[in-house]
């Protein structure tokens, strides 16, 4: 046995030397999936203090980083048609009395933080202005189908704008909570398709 380590000594470190490269491959592989992972910018959406129209949306940054909320575009949707409006700008402030922080949902959120852009009522009733069915007194579950929420950010480490959605689905007929998520996690809009999409949709609603 030693004769045969001692004639082959050399295929032996080499091979030693190749499985001590797989692992550190595959170490760093994890470590710097583990660190993009992390780096990896997450909105959620989510509803809270209420139900149903009266339930406040909330918008939380789980991000490891700051980011900064550029646009909240509302999205009413029927079978076969889609209606779209930034919501982004908070109503019913006195005029007289501009205060920046309170007039608008756009700006900083550190990590961990949230912010409530309103009840999904009022957010919806806003969005419908822009639609063809003006009719207010009609409920929305007796109209639409789903109202879709999307938050547009900046992310220090991203060049293009992040986003991430939620949908919520009507229910006619039902009383209190006629609206609920049509999903259970805010869904984070990550590829570049998608986020070039949503890039354009923002210059439409400047």
């Amino acid at each position: 046995m030693l004769n045969w380590l001692g004639e082959n000594s050399g295929a032996l470190n080499v091979a030693i030397n190749l499985a001590m490269l797989v692992v550190w491959f595959v170490y760093l592989q994890l470590f710097l999936m583990a660190y993009l992972r992390q780096r990896k910018p997450k909105i959620l959406i989510n509803r809270g203090a209420g139900v149903g129209m009266n339930a406040h949306c909330l918008v939380s940054n789980m991000s490891q980083e700051p980011i900064y909320v550029q646009s909240i575009l509302g999205i009413l949707k029927t079978d076969d048609k889609s209606w779209m409006m930034a919501v982004t700008d908070v109503e019913g402030l006195d005029e007289n009395k501009p205060r920046s922080k309170e007039a608008t949902n756009q700006g900083p959120l550190c990590q961990g933080d949230h912010m409530d852009i309103g009840t999904l009522g009022s957010l919806i009733e806003r969005t419908r202005r822009c639609t063809e069915l003006p009719d207010m007194d009609t409920p929305p579950s007796d109209v639409f189908k789903e109202f879709e929420l999307i938050v547009v950010a900046a992310h220090s480490s991203e060049a293009l704008t992040i986003g991430a959605k939620r949908t919520f689905r009507f229910k006619p007929d039902t009383p209190g909570d006629n609206i609920v998520p049509a999903t259970i996690e805010t869904e984070q809009i990550s590829a570049m398709w998608e986020r070039r999409r949503v890039q354009r949709l923002l210059k439409q609603n400047l």
